[in-house]
Parts: C-alpha cells; sequence; structure tokens
C-alpha cells in the first residue's frame, strides 16, 4: 500500500504545436519557464444540486508532474470563466496543488461550490487516460 512514485518518461499532449512531446518526469522545460508564464485567479461557484466544474485533470505527485486540466465540458463552467485545456492548476483554495496527488486534487476541488483557482496558461498536458 501506498503511493508509488513514477520516474518514466512523460508523454505530453502539446496543444501549441499540435504532436506528442516525450520528457522525462519531474520539472519540465514549460514548468521551469513558469516565472514568465501568465497566471491568473479564477473563481467558479457552483451550487450543491448541481456540482460541475466543467473540467478533467490529469498528473498528480504520484507520476511526478503537476495538475493539468485535460478536458473541457463544451460549454460548462471552467470554458464559461477562461480555463482552458492545458492549463496548470497551480492552487485551489489556497491549497498548493505543486506537490498532491491525484486523488488529494479532486478532493480539493469537489470539497467546495465556490472554488478559487490559480491557473497557469501551459499549452499542454500529460497524455493517458484519466
Amino acid at each position: 500500500p501506498g503511493i508509488r512514485y513514477s520516474k518514466e518518461k512523460t508523454t505530453w499532449v502539446d496543444l501549441i504545436h499540435r504532436r506528442m512531446v516525450v520528457e522525462e518526469s519531474g520539472r519540465t522545460p514549460s514548468e521551469a519557464s513558469s516565472d514568465s508564464a501568465l497566471r491568473r485567479i479564477v473563481h467558479l461557484f457552483t451550487t450543491s444540486d448541481d456540482y460541475c466544474l466543467g473540467f478533467n485533470i490529469r498528473g498528480g505527485k504520484e507520476f511526478g508532474l503537476g495538475i493539468y486540466v485535460s478536458k473541457m465540458d463544451p460549454g460548462g463552467l471552467a470554458e464559461q470563466h477562461g480555463i482552458k485545456m492545458g492549463d496548470q492548476i497551480l492552487a485551489a483554495n489556497g491549497v498548493s496543488f505543486e506537490d498532491i496527488t491525484h486523488s488529494n486534487a479532486v478532493e480539493v476541488l469537489k470539497s467546495h461550490t465556490h472554488v478559487m483557482l490559480t491557473i497557469r496558461e501551459a499549452g499542454r498536458y500529460p497524455a493517458y487516460k484519466e
């Protein structure tokens, strides 16, 4: 039991260049240049009756990766607020996502009807199934 950490190469879906990119797990060139990347705060409000943020995530500490938006619900809440596939979630409601497991990230995202996200435009996400 416990978390197994991956030291394998990661295949990324590069949305900017429309190609697949293979890199070693861990800090990637796009993350290394994150200081110059645009960061923004996005507030999403849901109701307890219809709790859907409108996106899926991939990544997590167990893969040696941050958390990335991998799928959008067309016309959904996240899309309406400018979130895009390939955005990296740096934090949610004050909880850092830079060293969080996938399951813990999902738990944080689903725990409130008001979610304040710190987003960085990365333009890519890990290529594997949710």
